[in-house]
């Protein structure tokens, strides 16, 4: 329990009378500070391509066909189950899975934003420090764009901050009920099915819940008993899926660590990864205050905050191992709030000077204020890290591009079985075409996520199908990362599929399909189709015969 210094005082009398005011009214202020953060959430709300490889394994569940990729493939490419079956409920009750999707992630932003304030009042012995550490984090760029984007992430988070507020209640309060134990045992259950990865953060909640059983005098036997109520649920229902999981997709991992983790990663990008988030928000000076104060944090015992400095370290550690990710900072939020808390250790307990705490709050909104103006690239594009508004220009139109591809194929074949397409932009194209789809990138398909082409080290873009596994398949529409122009003249070159020496060839048909009245998908045509040929007639698209350029990824 921390409650060293009376936190946030009013230095100067003048402001007695505002706070006075804020305290009678603290309720409604925090309700309409919160409003005005899921506002903020909500007026710069986003789609992300990936979500729609959950909303087609749900699309699939709910129409009795599994939870497949492709009808009759089984193969685990979502990384989200618990999300996944949520998704599949809206499905099944009608709904778009587009928007529920963003309901709930501002649904689950709320909470966490709500479990960040219970659980930094409970460390602190404050609601003012969890207010405004509640505030901080809501107005954090990257924790408040991933409310909406149709992922998982605010769903992980809430699930991680509530097992780590019951098991800080736990340990502050040293009452130990059977009730409380099975409550964070299905908690980090349901983190666990909601990403499997949950499990770096999970097993140190565990550990430290384990050990504050010792700590606090508990019984040989009542830790037996709690230890039992603490890790069954979790085994048995964990142990169960694993056990569906290996039995309907013949493995326990999904496909997505073969595709990511286990193909070519690189531990300095991973690094970088890290380093590039506390640089873009200007927190360099908090893990230099954490070290310098290092001897205070760890002269008392405190079991939340080694919890919490332990759940980072080893999230840490996870993210340099497969190195980092490709999209702007998505998989340092589930300990962004945990990160929060150290730098409220840091200013409100380490430091006595209020002027210098002043600075050190104005830092971190000034940080976000900056990041979320400016960010386009950081430093090097080599660097792999997309930025949000990327995919903001891409996905969060009425009709983006991709999905207008995606329908412009619906309406030209009605998701005819018999036409098969690969791409590497396996998301919107594929679910609103509702074509068997090969994903180009490996992450729905075993054979490219371990033999496929290297491409490079970006997590989730390591490996390429080479152009003889897609014909060996029987692509009839190659689409390679899939590009719209607005006209022929555009046509320079276009990223196709890797040529390895068993299937080469120098010239093939283009066809130029229509999506809108200015813009035009190019496909090539690989396998000849009597469905293709048909709709090429039908449709009046134009087919050029262009000649193939020997080089990495085949462009013409």
């Amino acid at each position: 329990m921390i409650n060293e210094n009376p936190p946030l005082q009013i230095p100067h009398n003048g402001i007695l009378y505002l706070s006075k005011i804020y305290t009678h009214h603290f309720k409604k202020i925090f309700t309409l500070i919160l409003l005005l953060i899921l506002m903020l959430a909500w007026n710069h709300r986003w789609m992300a391509d990936d979500a729609f490889i959950s909303f087609r394994y749900a699309e699939n569940f709910v129409h009795g066909n599994g939870l497949v990729w492709n009808n009759g493939e089984f193969v685990e490419g979502y990384t989200n189950f618990l999300w996944t079956i949520l998704i599949s409920g809206f499905i099944a009750l009608g709904g778009n899975p587009a928007i529920w999707s963003q309901v709930f992630g501002i649904l689950f932003f709320a909470a966490s934003l709500l479990y960040m304030y219970k659980l930094s009042k409970l460390i602190f012995q404050s609601k003012n420090i969890g207010f405004l550490l509640m505030i901080l984090l809501g107005l954090n760029h990257t924790f408040n764009s991933f409310a909406t984007g149709g992922l998982e992430t605010q769903m992980q988070v809430t699930l991680l901050l509530s097992c780590t507020h019951y098991c800080t209640l736990n340990i502050l309060s040293t009452i130990w009920t059977i009730k409380r134990m099975i409550t964070i045992s299905l908690l980090i259950t349901a983190a666990i099915l909601t990403r499997l990865d949950s499990a770096a953060i999970c097993i140190i909640i565990l550990a430290i819940t384990f050990v504050s059983f010792i700590y606090n005098g508990l019984t040989r036997k009542n830790i037996w008993k709690h230890t039992l109520a603490l890790t069954a649920p979790a085994m048995i229902i964990i142990g169960a899926w694993f056990l569906w999981k290996l039995f309907y997709y013949g493995t326990i991992l999904p496909n997505t660590y073969y595709a990511k983790v286990a193909s070519p990663t690189s531990m300095q990008r991973g690094m970088y990864y890290i380093y590039a988030f506390h640089l873009a928000y200007f927190l360099i000076p908090f893990p230099l205050i954490l070290l310098f104060k290092l001897k205070v944090l760890l002269s008392k015992v405190n079991l939340h905050l080694m919890m919490l400095c332990l759940c980072i370290t080893l999230w840490f550690a996870y993210l340099i191992y497969i190195g980092g990710d490709h999209i702007e900072f998505r998989f340092i939020v589930p300990v962004i709030p945990f990160i929060f808390i150290l730098i409220g250790w840091a200013i409100f307990v380490s430091i006595h000077h209020w002027s210098i705490r002043v600075i050190l709050v104005v830092l971190i909104l000034a940080g976000s204020i900056y990041h979320a103006a400016t960010y386009v690239q950081l430093a090097d594009p080599s660097t792999g890290i997309a930025p949000l508004r990327h995919f903001d220009e891409e996905f969060t139109k009425e009709y983006p591009q991709w999905s207008k591809a995606g329908r412009a194929l619906w309406e030209a074949f009605k998701g005819n079985k018999d036409v098969l397409i690969a791409t590497s932009g396996a998301g919107a194209i594929p679910y609103y075409s509702q074509l068997p789809t090969i994903d180009m990138l490996g992450i729905n398909d075993p054979w490219i996520a371990r033999h496929g082409e290297i491409l490079g080290t970006t997590p989730g873009h390591q490996r390429i199908s080479p152009m003889s596994y897609l014909v060996k398949r029987k692509v009839n529409l190659l689409l390679g990362h899939p590009t719209i122009v607005r006209n022929f003249s555009e046509l320079k070159q276009i990223p196709l599929a890797p040529m390895d020496s068993s299937c080469q060839f120098s010239e093939a048909a283009l066809i130029i399909i229509p999506i809108s009245s200015e813009e035009n998908l190019i496909a090539l045509y690989l396998t000849e189709s009597h469905v293709v040929d048909e709709a090429i007639k039908k449709y009046g698209w134009s087919v050029l015969w262009v000649r193939i350029k020997q080089n990495p990824l085949n462009e013409f």
